[in-house]
């Protein structure tokens, strides 16, 4: 599993993949907090917005 998070930064709209292996605990919300926490770090002085989240699932390699 892993997430697409919409975000805007100042005007830009864009989208940040989020993988599990990146998260204390798999779950949507901490997704969403990673991918925030991460644009504030890069963009401090920007206004960060929250537009969308996608989750999708991953099969594992050979499974149906």
């Amino acid at each position: 599993m892993y997430w697409e998070i919409g975000i805007k930064i100042g005007a830009e709209s864009g989208q940040v993949t989020v993988h599990p292996a990146a998260l204390q605990e798999s779950a949507w919300n901490n997704a969403v907090e990673h991918a925030l926490e991460m644009a504030t770090a890069l963009y401090p002085q920007q206004r960060i917005e929250l537009e969308w989240v996608k989750e999708y699932e991953t099969h594992e390699e050979g499974v149906a």
